[in-house]
């Protein structure tokens, strides 16, 4: 459900954030980082260290703009949890349905034991532990 509202004042509308949680945490199991471009801006989702177990993305609201092109404009609310749901949406996404990269919205400020087991479940599942290890792996060399 989305909670934004307009304010319109005498001079422009404002949009307010009536969301009480004014920040969302993206965690990522894997090492791979992402990017992501929205009108409202660029997210960078960080990829872990190899000694980490994840690494965290804080994501806090935005405003957007709806551009009527008759020189009116009304600002949109994005929450935080709205934006982080979205940027993972597009990450997990992007190997096909149903697929899982190991990029998740946090409840709290961390992850939970059962969120990252969940999340490193799924992702094996998906072969993405297994790909990343393979290719981590030392080369031999051929003679």
């Amino acid at each position: 459900m989305n909670t934004e509202t307009a304010v319109h004042t005498d001079r422009s509308p404002q949009a307010v954030h009536s969301e009480r949680s004014l920040q969302a945490v993206i965690a990522n199991i894997t090492e791979q980082s992402y990017t992501a471009h929205r009108t409202y801006g660029t997210f960078q989702i960080s990829g872990r260290a190899a000694s980490e177990e994840y690494a965290l993305t804080r994501v806090t609201p935005r405003t957007a703009v709806m551009d009527y092109g008759d020189k009116r404009t009304l600002p949109l609310a994005i929450t935080a949890r709205e934006i982080a749901d979205d940027l993972c949406r597009e990450v997990n996404s992007d190997a096909g349905e149903h697929s899982f990269l190991g990029v998740f919205v946090c409840a709290g400020d961390v992850p939970t034991e059962e969120e990252l087991r969940s999340a490193t479940w799924a992702s094996t599942k998906n072969g993405i532990t297994r790909r990343a290890k393979r290719r981590s792996a030392p080369v031999a060399a051929s003679v």
